[in-house]
């Protein structure tokens, strides 16, 4: 998972959600007065992992070929974009679309767990649930999402999360 801020007043990006197995890839907009979910597929994926996986088998070579293929292909930065401009770039190849308004959220959960942390989001007639893929950014993740939701968010953790977390640490960053 990926976190993107624009401006204070724009709001952030969560990148990096799945849903379905893995099969589909979604970034989450929460801005003041909406939360904007896009599903864009699985394909930025597929690219990424061909990439790392040819990469991986040649070695040295394979590491200089994957370094100068990277900036051309795969993933790129925005190069200045606001959210905004994000989030229509993204729509014109979306395979979904979910918007929510601010008072159609009723509750925010992060929930830590051993085998994949999840975002799920509940509004008052559906929950959306989704599998976060880069844990090291979560806290940024929950304190930017603590500062947007406000009391509809809570963190919680698994037994077996909190366990390891208390005692092995190490486990589970």
């Amino acid at each position: 998972m990926q976190t993107d801020s624009g401006s204070q007043n724009d709001g952030f990006a969560l990148m990096g959600l799945v849903s379905r197995g893995g099969f589909s890839n979604w970034v989450a907009f929460f801005f003041p007065a909406e939360v904007i979910i896009v599903d864009v597929g699985m394909g930025a994926t597929l690219k990424a992992g061909v990439f790392a996986g040819v990469g991986g088998q040649f070695g040295a070579l394979g590491a200089l070929v994957l370094a100068l293929t990277r900036s051309i292909r795969g993933p790129r930065k925005a190069g200045g974009m606001s959210l905004r401009e994000k989030l229509a770039e993204l729509k014109l190849k979306a395979k979904h679309v979910i918007t929510l308004r601010d008072d159609q959220i009723s509750d925010v959960r992060f929930v830590k767990r051993m085998l994949g942390h999840q975002l799920i989001i509940k509004g008052h007639d559906q929950e959306l649930v989704f599998g976060l893929r880069n844990r090291k950014e979560s806290q940024k993740a929950i304190q930017q999402l603590e500062s947007r939701i406000g009391s509809r968010f809570t963190v919680s953790e698994s037994p077996i999360f909190a366990l390891l977390e208390r005692y092995v640490p190490l486990l589970v960053k």
